[in-house]
Parts: structure tokens; C-alpha cells; sequence
């Protein structure tokens, strides 16, 4: 009884969220309609694992190329804040994230962003105009070419074909095992970008891009060349059978590849988000310095610089007060990758955090710009004076 309970207290729970989630998306059309292409739903309520604590993240594709893109830039912000003054007004749960641009959601699909494509894969949208849906069905289907969806549906099935081999004919044992060490090599190179080889080629590609840069040993790229030279002579029928021993030796071998590959691309993954929370971490840095320095408050102490981050930008007004929570949270993750500990990071804060820093890095150009002209107009009037006190010598 009481999980029965239990089970309709979720039900009521996620049924009011969605209920404010479909009055926010109401309100957002009367705003923008024309600009929206999206109302997403992701996070905890669409996986099942919410409380009733969590916050309803709410994510909006929005259409930059009906408008000049300078013109964006300019009213983004304001966009986010009139969005986030919305959703307040109608249930503190909802979050909506900042506006993701349609141009710079194909970019991060390109660029192969893992969270934009959990958005896919896992939002719920609760407006579409016929763009989202279909690009999930898309992805379901692996038909996005050099994406860690495509790399993942080939390596989906490949312990199931090393399975299916133990107890087969000769050329199934082949084609299987032969189909999941191409499979996971194609996969390793889609990963890093490149279009998958074909097998006539795969060898020299795994060689150049993955044995060369040192990702992986010379040992997997000749047992992926052996077994591509045992497929060719069972399909020519130059070999016709196999010894219990033989096929044994070659599974062996195709799990022992499967797992190289896996583990590499796992630590490609790794390196990436410790390359973006570096980024990250460098640009906050640097940009807030400069920001500091333009209206001479850069503190002497580098490690004062959090206090007067707090003090001179965010309390003062100068920034949005949102920067105040990204500063910190860009700072412990740089702490977490010193640790090495960045696993425990979740691969939306990486993503969201970068995006707010370029949009800090918008902000502090302004500041600057606006620090900087009180000195060129000074300057002006002193040439001017200069030359009027010449005219008035000369007569």
C-alpha cells in the first residue's frame, strides 16, 4: 500500500511540473513564437529519478537566423532575463536555461557536444515545430555521420557478435568477429572525427591516426589487419575451416581488441571535458583580470581575485549577478581536474559553464569599451587645446 501511494505522489508530482511547464510554454509563444523552434524538457523528470525537490530544466531552441546576428548578441541576455522572469511568475521549480541559438545548436551537434545530444536523445518537448522530434528520430537511427551516437551504435552490437560466434560455421565465426573489429575501429575514428575507413583502408587509417599520435599500439593494428586477411581467404575459400582451438584464439583476440577500443575511446572522452574545463578556467580568468584592470581594481594579490571579482563586478552591478555562481563553480572544476577528479563533474555543468563564460567574455568587452572612452575624449580635448594655444601664439 504504501508504494502504491508513493507511485501516485510521483505521478501527481511530475503531472503539476508538466502542468507549469505547458503554461510557461503558453506564455513563452505570446513573446516569441515566431523565433521558437523548441520547448525541451530534460533532466530528472524525464529520466524518472526527480524528487520532490528537483527543479524542471527547461531548455528553448531559438531561431537567430531570422534576425541579424549582431542584433542577437545584443538582445540575448535580455531574452534570458524576461524568459527567467516568466518562468518565476508561474512555478519557482521551472529553470530555464539560457536560449540555445539554432546556429550554435548545429555547431555543438557538428562539434560532436555530448549534451547536446542527450538533449536529443533524452528532452521531451512540449513544442516542436517539426524540427526537434525528427532530429531524435534521426539519432535513434545513427544517421548522424561522426557522432558519439553513430560510434555508439556500432559498438552496441558488437559484444553480441562476439557472443553469437562460440557456436557457428566457419564463415559466420569470420564475418562476426571480422564485422566487430571493424565495427570498433571505425568507431575509434568517427570519434576523433574522421569518416569511417573502409576495410580496404581501415589498417592504413588506424595506423595513421591512432598507432602514430600514440593512442594505441602497433599489437591491435596488426591483429585488425590479420583479421581482415582471414576474412578475404574464407570469403575466397582459401581457408574452410577452423580448429576449436584457432576460433577460440580469435575470440580472444576480438575481445581483447573491443576492449582496447573501448577503453580509448572512454579516455578520448575524458581528455575532451578536461580540455574544455581548462578552456574554461583560463578565459573566466583572464577575462575577469581584464575587466578588473579596465576600471583599476585589478587586486595586487592574484589570490584576491575571487574577492574583488564579487566585490567590484558582481556587487557593483557591472555584471549579472548569475556570473557570481558561474566564477566559483568554473574555479572547482579546475580543482577537480588538478584532483583528478573530474568524473565526478557532470558533462551538462561543463557545457553550461562554457557557454555563460563566452557570454562573460561578451560583457567584459563592453566594459572595457566603456572604461576606455572617458580617456579618448580626454585625450581629444587635449590635442584641441594644444592647437588653439599654437593659433593664439602665431598671432
Amino acid at each position: 500500500m504504501p508504494e502504491a501511494i508513493g507511485t501516485k505522489l510521483k505521478k501527481f508530482s511530475v503531472e503539476t511540473r508538466l502542468e507549469s511547464v505547458n503554461k510557461f510554454k503558453d506564455k513563452l509563444l505570446e513573446m516569441f513564437k515566431a523565433y521558437i523552434k523548441a520547448v525541451i524538457v530534460w533532466g530528472s523528470i524525464t529520466r524518472g529519478d526527480f524528487t520532490g525537490k528537483s527543479d524542471v530544466d527547461v531548455y528553448i531552441l531559438f531561431d537567430d537566423t531570422k534576425m541579424p546576428l549582431k542584433k542577437f548578441d545584443e538582445i540575448r541576455d535580455r531574452i534570458d532575463r524576461d524568459i527567467a522572469n516568466v518562468a518565476r511568475s508561474i512555478d519557482p521549480r521551472l529553470h530555464p536555461q539560457p536560449v540555445i541559438a539554432l546556429t550554435e545548436f548545429f555547431t555543438n551537434v557538428r562539434a560532436v557536444n555530448p549534451f547536446i545530444y542527450n538533449i536529443v536523445r533524452e528532452g521531451y518537448a512540449v513544442y516542436d515545430v517539426g524540427f526537434f522530434i525528427p532530429m531524435r528520430k534521426l539519432l535513434e537511427k545513427g544517421e548522424f555521420p561522426i557522432t558519439p551516437e553513430a560510434a555508439e551504435m556500432r559498438m552496441e552490437f558488437v559484444p553480441k557478435r562476439i557472443s553469437r560466434v562460440k557456436n557457428v560455421k566457419l564463415l559466420m565465426v569470420v564475418d562476426d568477429l571480422y564485422q566487430a573489429m571493424v565495427d570498433a575501429a571505425q568507431a575509434a575514428l568517427m570519434f576523433l572525427g574522421f569518416v569511417p575507413s573502409p576495410p580496404k583502408v581501415l589498417v592504413r587509417d588506424v595506423k595513421r591516426h591512432l598507432v602514430e599520435p600514440g593512442l594505441l599500439e602497433e599489437k591491435y593494428a596488426k591483429m585488425l589487419e590479420e583479421m581482415i586477411v582471414l576474412r578475404k581467404a574464407s570469403e575466397k575459400k582459401e581457408v574452410k575451416e577452423l580448429k576449436g582451438s584457432e576460433v577460440d584464439e580469435w575470440i580472444k583476440k576480438t575481445e581483447d581488441f573491443v576492449e582496447r577500443i573501448d577503453k580509448l575511446l572512454k579516455k578520448l572522452e575524458s581528455e575532451r571535458k578536461a580540455t574544455d574545463i581548462q578552456k574554461n578556467y583560463e578565459v573566466m580568468i583572464k577575462a575577469s583580470v581584464a575587466a578588473l584592470k579596465a576600471i583599476g581594481k585589478l587586486p595586487p594579490e592574484p589570490e584576491k581575485l575571487p574577492e574583488a571579482f564579487k566585490k567590484e563586478l558582481i556587487d557593483s552591478g557591472l555584471v549579472s549577478q548569475v556570473y557570481g555562481d558561474i566564477f566559483p563553480k568554473v574555479i572547482a572544476m579546475r580543482k577537480a581536474l588538478e584532483d583528478k577528479k573530474i568524473e565526478n563533474v557532470p558533462d551538462r555543468d561543463v557545457w553550461m559553464a562554457k557557454e555563460y563564460v563566452r557570454r562573460f567574455v561578451s560583457d567584459v568587452r563592453g566594459i572595457i569599451e566603456r572604461a576606455s572612452a572617458p580617456e579618448t575624449k580626454s585625450e581629444s580635448k587635449t590635442e584641441e587645446t594644444s592647437k588653439r594655444e599654437e593659433k593664439q601664439k602665431k598671432k
